[in-house]
């Protein structure tokens, strides 16, 4: 899963070109959303 999570942080970062804080962000959520469901 977390291959996942880091493919889909990199397409928002190269291909939607979305900041850094905007990443850091997404990864925070994506790893308790991901910690929850496990």
């Amino acid at each position: 899963m977390n291959e996942l999570v880091q493919d889909y942080l990199h397409y928002l970062r190269v291909e939607r070109g979305l900041s850094d804080n905007t990443i850091n962000s997404y990864r925070q959520d994506l790893t308790e959303a991901v910690t929850f469901l496990r």
